[in-house]
């Protein structure tokens, strides 16, 4: 198909816009993120501390990822590739923190609705590559966490196929 054809420029413009609203939500989710964080441990003690840097660095790419989608649309197909390399990584990296002081299973698990959120993210971009990809990448971090908190062989599988 070529884009000159009307389904394909329909699909490019549904596309685009798509990606627009996946920004905005990682935006906003990145903003609450920090806002939490803030909360949580207050700015007196850990406002340059690592883990806040890293959600600082996080929260900018967001921005950086929305106004590229808003402002050069034609540009911003990059961006929905940041779901697997970017976001995916950057969640499993939280929870790897959070396993360390938290019930190792019960972290594991509850990122496997998180990653089961970024696969509907990236399905929402209509790229089925995209969301090969994601899922890929999902799995292999999952499998990672529930192996951290020792849940046995059968449970990986089963969020496998879950996810």
């Amino acid at each position: 198909m070529s884009l000159t054809d009307p389904f394909s420029q329909a699909l490019a413009s549904e596309q685009r816009r798509s990606l627009q609203r996946v920004n905005l939500i990682r935006f906003l989710g990145a903003v609450v993120l920090v806002l939490l964080y803030s909360i949580d441990v207050g700015l007196k003690d850990r406002l340059m501390g690592n883990q806040f840097t890293q959600i600082l660095g996080y929260a900018a790419f967001a921005a950086l990822a929305f106004a590229v989608s808003t402002y050069r649309p034609e540009r911003s197909r990059w961006t929905a590739l940041s779901i697997p390399i970017v976001d995916v990584p950057y969640l499993f990296m939280h929870q790897i923190q959070g396993m360390e002081t938290g019930e190792p299973t019960g972290s594991a698990g509850f990122a496997m609705g998180i990653f089961s959120l970024m696969i509907v993210l990236a399905a929402i971009n209509m790229d089925k590559r995209l969301v090969v990809g994601t899922t890929a990448v999902t799995i292999v971090l999952e499998t990672v966490l529930m192996q951290r908190a020792a849940v046995n062989v059968g449970s990986m599988m089963a969020a496998a196929l879950v996810l």
